[in-house]
C-alpha cells in the first residue's frame, strides 16, 4: 500500500484505488517494526519502501501460509527544501512519521 504524506497530513488511497487493492492488503501497526529496503529521491519527494521485519499469517483457499508486508511511503516537500536541506533536517522530517532510530 502506498501512502503519501503532504504537508504534515498522511494521505491513505481511498475510493476506487482501496476498493480494487489486493485482499491480503494491510497495515502498518504504530511501534511495529519495518526494515527500509530502497530509497528514492525525487524533485519534490523522498520515497521509502519498507517490509515487516514480523512475520504474519494469511490464509488463502483454505490454506496458511507466512509473508511479510510491504509498502510504501512518499514524503512530499516544499519545493527546494529538498535541495537546501541536510541530511540531519531531512532525517529530522521522516522522523516525525517515522522513528529512525535503527533500535
Amino acid at each position: 500500500m502506498n501512502t503519501k504524506i503532504v504537508d504534515g497530513r498522511v494521505e491513505q488511497p481511498g475510493g476506487v484505488a482501496a476498493f480494487f487493492s489486493d485482499r491480503g492488503t494491510t497495515q502498518f501497526r504504530v511501534g511495529e517494526v519495518v526494515y527500509l529496503t530502497d530509497v528514492e529521491v525525487r524533485d519534490r519527494a523522498i520515497v521509502l519502501d519498507l517490509v515487516s521485519r514480523d512475520i504474519r499469517p494469511i490464509i488463502e483457499r483454505r490454506e496458511t501460509s507466512q509473508m511479510r508486508y510491504k509498502g510504501q511511503v512518499e514524503l512530499h516537500f516544499a519545493p527546494a527544501f529538498l535541495e537546501r536541506a541536510g541530511l540531519d533536517e531531512i532525517t529530522d522530517a521522516i522522523g516525525e512519521f517515522l522513528d529512525v532510530s535503527g533500535d
